[in-house]
């Protein structure tokens, strides 16, 4: 057995995921199984986490990341999505249909440096793999690995679905990269698949030992691509959801639209600025709808402590965020969706941030939160600059959640 803390409290996980002793991952058992034993960084310690973290890091800002070219991509990207939009102007909308593919994309543009159509099979077995692997498998074996040893009884059917579809995904996904290596021309980088493959052929040259391998590329790219568009999407729609009950937040932020951005042209990530009560919604909707409930866990490398209180070496560290966020020390009335608790009194001014960590804190914190960033504002304020969002007649909206990778 294995000792398990969780943390409830905004201090307490500032506290902890400030230490370099709580940088840790546990062993995933059933996500080794899906990977078939493939390591990535965003479940690999110690060196190989730091140098394939840190690399990362530099390969995407070296192409643009959290730049005009990223942004001239989500762009391209939101215009495609707004094309689908207007065939359907006389039907219902599905905006999860149109979401999910279209918010993929811009980590294909990061990752592979091209976009999928919508009905590509890549997108929905990307989906498949996320919502059937974490809800089934990964975050329950991460807290209770001997759940494995009835797994051949536990569903057994959709589980074998699932792992089926988990293959499938993962020889996408090493076919691409296998064209890039074809292809690839060191003195042309245009993605993060290209550049791992330049630096891997180069520490191979020079006789290294590292963690760069083509098992760890096809890996990192599942991870990146898999994970990196799902809790954009997931808030999104939160967030249209919820404006879709509240119209008096809906006409307040079309109101800002007009005033600042016009009919005229796209928003721009700058126009954030003059933008306090838009920021303030998505900001709210982070808190309220906490897409992201559980931090993935943590683990102590080393004896330390949390506010004084001993933690010892292997501990298993597991932050919930959804407490932090219904917090009545941190919120008032927390319960309650109000975006004013993010504005200044006379409302020019995003305030009061700090407690909320939609994309986790400290050294491993989420490695594509710019680009979520970037998404949300673009995403949420291109729709509302041309559509009004409204629910079908006589339809009800369900808040009960379901949990994948984030709450849906």
């Amino acid at each position: 057995s294995q000792p398990v803390v969780i943390l409830n409290g905004w201090p307490s996980i500032k506290d902890a995921f400030s230490k370099d002793e709580i940088l840790g991952r546990p062993r995933n058992f059933s996500a080794e199984i899906l990977l078939r034993n493939k390591e990535n960084f965003a479940g690999s310690n110690g060196k190989i986490w730091k140098e394939e973290r840190r690399f990362a890091f530099r390969v995407f800002r070296d192409l643009g990341y959290g730049k005009q070219v990223m942004e001239s991509n989500i762009k391209d990207e939101i215009g495609y999505l707004l094309n689908e939009i207007e065939k359907r102007e006389s039907e219902l909308i599905d905006l999860d249909r149109l979401l999910d593919p279209s918010v993929s994309n811009n980590i294909c543009y990061l990752v592979f440096g091209r976009r999928y159509d919508y009905d590509d099979p890549i997108h929905k077995l990307r989906e498949t793999f996320v919502t059937g692997t974490f809800r089934l498998l990964v975050f329950t074996t991460w807290l209770f690995p001997f759940i494995l040893n009835f797994h051949k009884f536990l569903r057994v059917t959709e589980t074998a679905k699932i792992m089926i579809k988990a293959e499938e995904f993962e020889n996408l996904i090493e076919k691409e990269v296998e064209k890039h290596e074809k292809d690839l021309n060191p003195a042309d980088v245009r993605n993060y698949v290209d550049a791992y493959l330049v630096e891997m052929n180069e520490r191979k040259k020079r006789g290294e030992i590292s963690s760069f391998s083509k098992s760890f590329l096809v890996s990192n790219s599942i991870g990146l691509f898999a994970a990196g568009s799902d809790t954009g999407r997931s808030t999104l729609l939160w967030l249209f959801k919820m404006i879709s009950l509240r119209t008096d937040i809906q006409e307040k932020v079309c109101k800002e639209i007009d005033s600042v951005i016009g009919k005229n042209r796209l928003p721009s990530w700058d126009d954030r600025r003059q933008m306090p009560y838009t920021q303030a919604v998505i900001n709210e909707i982070q808190r309220w709808a906490c897409v992201v409930p559980l931090n993935l866990p943590r683990k102590a490398l080393a004896d330390t402590s949390i506010l004084g209180h001993f933690i010892p070496k292997g501990t298993t560290v597991i932050a919930n965020f959804w407490a932090v966020n219904r917090d009545e020390n941190l919120w008032q009335d927390p319960n309650e969706f109000n975006p004013n608790r993010f504005l200044s009194e006379d409302g020019r001014e995003v305030i009061n941030t700090e407690p909320l960590i939609p994309f986790s804190y400290g050294k491993r914190a989420c490695v594509g939160e710019i680009l979520a960033r970037f998404e949300l504002f673009l995403y949420f304020t291109s729709i509302m600059q041309k559509y009004k969002v409204e629910l079908p007649f006589d339809y009800e909206i369900n808040f009960k959640s379901e949990m994948s990778l984030t709450l849906q």
